[in-house]
């Protein structure tokens, strides 16, 4: 998903904004992303491309699972 020509990096903590709000920010954008969620122990992972949620996994969840976690 790495754009040769262009590579950018967000990090920090992102309490402000819900899960919802990022992930509406990333489709209107259109954006092509890898976002990592992390709350104590959990953790998870979504992946973007151009807007569009690709694939999503938290520990043995995958997909709509584990978005919902």
């Amino acid at each position: 998903m790495r754009s040769a020509a262009r590579c950018s990096r967000i990090e920090g903590d992102l309490e402000a904004l819900s899960v919802a709000e990022l992930v509406q920010t990333l489709a209107l954008g259109r954006k092509t992303a890898r976002i990592v969620l992390r709350s104590g122990a959990l953790s998870g992972e979504m992946w973007f491309q151009e807007g569009a949620l690709l694939h999503a996994a938290s520990g043995t969840l995958f997909g709509d699972l584990a978005v919902y976690a």
